[in-house]
């Protein structure tokens, strides 16, 4: 985060209205650290003349109160995307004539460790003349843990309402209900019904849930034929809360079932979209079911402008939200270029998260190829996800035990090597697993065993079992199926 203040400085006559003088230079300082601890920008303006400049690292310069005003009204948001709650407390002072120097630590629940800094504060007539500041001067250390130690409840959003931890039970966290891979005519896309969907997906849906299936993320986008009403429909008559999405695919893919805004929309026209498919009204496709988080999807080649326009409305929803973005991205590279993209949006990984969608394919892709509309070209390296993890990535393997994926990408055996190198890493809260199976195709209406991907819900259930019988642990069992994927999509 950008430094808040660097330096600050007043010219001319002092103003006559809403200043606030103090009797001493301490207490100007005391006044200062007090009302930035309380967050009330009108209280810290009243320290200031009219006419002032606060001159950030680098150059920057912020001048007149109407952007410094906007300066601390940005530092006092809640966090993650300010700084609200951070305390400061002054550890020692000196003064020489009109000058007080301060030395402090800044605490906060967000912050992993103090953060120690000095201040330099020049008073003139009660009123802060200048101040140079080292805040920000370092990186800030960010809890991990912040959203748990800062108190911040958290929901698993779904169509039967919001859940918590306790109410989710053993979490399909890849899956889908209902797509359209490029079968179907438009008219047969949009004239399936959500109950002849039912009745294909039903059996399926029972099925899992006797396995132990409590909660159902259903991942499809605009771009691959979402239908959030037959998804609606269908996990209210299986009894199974589902967690629906907003978002948007990758190209060629947003021009199927997209209208053809996208392309010429704003950043901020897309956000709007977002914004209203995670809140209640609309919801998602108009159903009422706010939106669990953002699904996206880059090309293996890198993002065109189109994709990096959708990431970064994406990432200005997720700051007013606090509402994960997860990518279906195949090329390790292009993982990496997007995780870089985020941060220079503003979505720095400490405090944002980010779902890496099918990694399977950059850790199996040594030298592979993979068929169809999937193309070619894909990187190996197991060292690409190391890489995305470190950089505080949530890492989603998403083909295990799924005849679409086959055993290349989904072997039980292949899959656990990989969780258990991971664990090794330093990296078990941040894998998720999934299947990414059980979708009804309208190309293929009534022919279950034809569709792309045709397979029941049963083998991540199926996966857990195995792992059991091979000695994995039940608490890294449990964080698998249930305690990382609501860390991953749970929200406030």
């Amino acid at each position: 985060m950008a430094m808040v203040l660097a330096i600050a400085t007043a010219a001319g006559a002092v103003a006559k209205t809403e200043q606030v003088r103090q009797p001493t230079p301490a207490a100007v300082v005391a006044e200062h650290l007090d009302a930035l601890n309380a967050c009330d920008v009108d209280r810290l303006m009243a320290q200031y003349p009219d006419e002032i400049k606060i001159l950030l690292p680098g150059g920057v310069t912020v001048e007149g109160r109407d952007d410094v005003r906007a300066l601390f009204e940005g530092f006092c948001q809640p966090f993650p995307a300010g700084l609200a709650g951070l305390q400061f407390t002054e550890l020692s002072s000196s003064k020489v004539q009109k000058t007080v120097n301060a030395q402090w630590k800044a605490e906060a629940c967000f912050l992993a460790e103090p953060y120690l800094g000095a201040d330099a504060y020049e008073t003139w007539s009660g009123l802060m003349a200048a101040q140079v500041t080292t805040f920000d001067g370092a990186e800030l250390k960010i809890n991990p843990d912040w959203r748990q130690d800062c108190g911040v409840e958290l929901w698993f959003q779904t169509t039967a309402g919001p859940l918590g931890a306790d109410e989710i039970g053993n979490v399909l966290a890849h899956h889908h209900m209902f797509v359209e891979l490029g079968d179907a005519t438009p008219e047969d896309f949009l004239s399936s019904t959500p109950e002849e969907v039912y009745e294909a997906l039903a059996p399926w849906l029972a099925e899992a849930k006797a396995l132990g299936a409590g909660s159902f993320i259903e991942f499809t986008p605009f771009g691959v034929g979402r239908r959030p009403d037959i998804v609606k429909y269908v996990a209210d008559q299986a009894d199974l809360p589902t967690m629906m999405v907003t978002g948007i695919y990758r190209e060629p893919f947003v021009t199927d079932d997209m209208p053809g805004w996208v392309y010429g929309a704003s950043v901020d026209e897309i956000a709007d979209f977002f914004r209203g498919e995670l809140s209640n009204d609309p919801g998602v496709g108009g159903t009422g079911v706010p939106a669990g988080f953002i699904k996206l999807s880059q090309n293996d080649t890198g993002m065109t402008l189109t994709e990096l326009k959708i990431l970064e409305a994406a990432c200005t929803v997720a700051q007013e939200t606090d509402a994960t973005i997860a990518s279906h991205i195949t090329s390790g590279p292009t993982a990496l270029s997007v995780i870089e993209a985020l941060e220079a949006f503003g979505c720095d990984l400490d405090r944002y998260r980010f779902v890496w969608i099918h990694t399977q394919v950059t850790a199996r892709a040594d030298g592979a190829k993979l068929e169809g509309t999937w193309g070619s070209g894909h990187d190996p390296g197991f060292d690409y996800l190391l890489a995305a993890a470190e950089r505080g990535a949530y890492l989603s393997l998403d083909g295990i035990g799924s005849q679409f994926w086959t055993d290349f990408y989904g072997g039980f055996d292949l899959n656990l090597g990989w969780i258990m190198d991971l664990v090794t890493a330093g990296y078990e809260d941040q894998i998720i697993v999934g299947s990414d199976t059980g979708w009804y195709d309208p190309g293929y209406p009534g022919e279950e065993a034809s569709w792309p991907g045709s397979q029941d819900y049963n083998s991540i259930l199926e996966f857990a079992d195995w792992m059991a019988a091979e000695g994995v642990s039940p608490a890294l069992i449990e964080k698998l199926m249930h305690d990382n994927p609501f860390a991953a999509f749970s929200r406030p």
